[in-house]
């Protein structure tokens, strides 16, 4: 390829970026999910669902504090408590780990 051709290879991709995001900047109006001077967003609850309909997650406010519970496409969920415990369970719900509520756990015994 000769330095002539690629001068004008590079001077046409120049181009199209440039043009490209000029008319991205003046042909798209931003889209807010709420006012653009809003500082945060609450709710008791929070829920993630996928494509279905089904809940994948959920955080919720408790009187231990915030719980977080994400669910597998094949049954199996990790809950989260603000108590200081994790759970894991599999597809058929039984319970494969845990680790303990509130208290220390020491480093070494």
């Amino acid at each position: 390829m000769s330095k002539l051709r690629y001068a004008g290879i590079c001077a046409l991709a120049l181009a199209g970026s440039f043009g490209g995001a000029f008319v991205a900047s003046r042909g798209v109006a931003p889209v807010h999910a709420q006012a653009p001077n809003a500082m945060d967003f609450r709710a008791r609850s929070f829920t993630v669902v996928d494509q279905q309909g089904r809940t994948v997650a959920t955080l919720r406010a408790t009187a231990a504090g915030a719980e977080l519970t994400i669910r597998g496409t094949r049954g199996g969920r990790v809950e989260i408590s603000g108590a200081g415990s994790i759970a894991i369970h599999n597809g058929t719900g039984k319970l494969v780990w845990s680790a303990p509520g509130p208290g220390i756990i020491p480093a070494t015994e």
